[in-house]
């Protein structure tokens, strides 16, 4: 909810909850609350989406980080300092089917382009833009090439300073993209 890419995150200070559900001997999350809508500005926004229904668990520790470990239902549970050096992946991003080609953080360090690789469907497109520290879009600075099953994403910064990339996906001739991840 308070997610800043900039600031440390705090995961001994609880304000979500959701659930975990075996099927068929498998764990997976269902985050009913965050697929039921969103906020826009100060105003609740109903959107259902299932971007949280069912989501493996090595894919809901990039949004999710539970206070007990043994709750992340991983092989080898993740140090909080792990989790919060890894990009924010949403659990779109996941039912996607992308794969990350180019291997990022949280917060990478680059001088005036930045060129990240993603492997996607032949069905999907993706768009981005990024945003600077002070909140202000720059929507024309990103630019998408897709090479068969690959989208190669070139970014090129107004200046130095801190910048935020948001990445959009949607199926061909989509009229809406969701969100699918910050980096």
């Amino acid at each position: 909810f308070n997610f800043d890419l900039f600031k440390p995150e705090d995961f001994s200070d609880s304000n979500h909850t959701w659930n975990a559900v075996n099927i068929n001997g498998c764990w997976y999350f269902v985050d009913c609350t965050w697929d039921a809508g969103h906020l826009n500005g100060k105003n609740y926004k109903k959107d259902y989406s299932t971007q949280y229904l069912f989501l493996k668990p090595e894919h809901m520790i990039y949004t999710h980080y539970p206070l007990d470990k043994s709750w992340q239902l991983l092989n080898t549970p993740l140090k909080p300092k792990e989790v919060e050096t890894m990009p924010r992946y949403r659990g779109s991003y996941f039912l996607a089917e992308l794969q990350p080609i180019t291997k990022l953080a949280k917060l990478n360090v680059i001088q005036n382009s930045f060129g990240v690789s993603i492997q996607i469907p032949n069905d999907l497109r993706l768009s981005a833009y990024i945003v600077g520290s002070n909140g202000k879009i720059y929507k024309n600075l990103c630019f998408i090439q897709y090479k068969k099953a690959k989208a190669e994403i070139m970014v090129k910064f107004p200046k130095p300073g801190k910048w935020e990339l948001r990445l959009f996906a949607g199926k061909n001739r989509a009229k809406i993209f969701r969100s699918i991840a910050e980096v």
